[in-house]
């Protein structure tokens, strides 16, 4: 798996789209905390982001891993 970036900044609660590869059936991690209600395509992941602070990798954990820390893969939570 492969998402692509850069992700930007967005409250809590805000939906986000990732574009990779190799994402079909993956779950959408914020640190350490699971995206809400996340979906994700052979191209595409959506996710409402959920609670928290500062700036964190975003990653997608799949049967075939998880997707590596990036300087893409950063969401900054504001507000």
């Amino acid at each position: 798996m492969n998402p692509g970036g850069p992700l930007g900044s967005g409250p809590a609660g805000d939906r986000v789209w990732l574009t990779g590869n190799n994402l079909t059936g993956g779950r959408v991690f914020f640190g350490d905390v699971p995206g809400i209600n996340s979906s994700c395509g052979p191209s595409f992941c959506t996710v409402t982001s959920p609670p928290g602070t500062g700036t964190v990798d975003v990653r997608v954990a799949t049967f075939g891993g998880i997707s590596p820390v990036t300087s893409w893969d950063k969401y900054t939570y504001t507000g």
